[in-house]
């Protein structure tokens, strides 16, 4: 498999076909020991309702060649923020929704939020907000380079690589959604100014190395 080549931005615009809405009946099972529902427990159920919302997102609109992707998978890169508003109880009908909200090169940043219902009082409050990076992955092509479709995460024998053609997303139409697309971008900017900073820490640990050795070398020369 690999990942999507870069291409333009495209922020979402208020609703799209990746929208999707889960429920689950909080099990004593999922207690933690304050007997509330244990924060692992959310977060489980947060990235799989992304991972649906990236997957509908990625088959449900034609890429550039004007046709429907027959072979592509979402795969979690990071979890970005997550807020733990209020407590989610035993008997309590977990609901959450989840949405691209942003598009940029092979990532997608999916927004899921989680309310929880008091199906005894019929009531319902926001518990939990969080945005989860996705990977956009495509089978790679025969004769393609062994570097680029080096990934662990399918069977073995299976090349993927990042995807070629994410689907594009419409114009944000609201205030929220302008909102969500600065946000985003924020986070895009952020993510790629770090690996920049990792991958110059990288060559000065290598340079670092090299001269290291280098007056060892010398050292042990001189000494004989």
């Amino acid at each position: 498999w690999r990942q999507h080549s870069p291409h333009k931005i495209h922020p979402m615009a208020a609703a799209t076909e990746s929208e999707v809405t889960t429920c689950r009946i909080m099990s004593p099972d999922d207690a933690n020991p304050a007997g509330n529902v244990h924060g692992g427990t959310i977060m489980r159920m947060i990235e799989s309702a992304g991972y649906v919302a990236a997957m509908r997102h990625l088959h449900s609109q034609k890429d550039s060649s004007g046709s429907k992707p027959s072979c592509r998978a979402a795969v979690t890169h990071r979890l970005e923020h997550m807020d733990f508003l209020k407590p989610i109880y035993i008997g309590n009908l977990a609901k959450l929704q989840a949405r691209v909200i942003f598009v940029k090169n092979a990532s997608l940043l999916v927004e899921v939020i989680v309310k929880a219902e008091d199906l005894t009082k019929v009531s319902e409050s926001l518990c939990n907000k969080a945005y989860v990076w996705y990977l956009s992955m495509e089978k790679a092509e025969e004769g393609e380079d062994e570097e680029k479709t080096k990934l662990r995460l399918f069977p073995k024998g299976e090349k993927w690589r990042k995807s070629t053609a994410t689907p594009a997303l419409g114009k944000p139409s609201t205030h929220n959604d302008k909102f969500l697309e600065m946000y985003a971008t924020m986070y895009a900017e952020r993510e790629k100014l770090r690996q920049q900073v990792g991958h110059g820490l990288d060559d000065l640990k290598k340079a670092n190395g090299q001269d290291e050795m280098s007056q060892r070398g010398g050292g042990g020369a001189g000494g004989e």
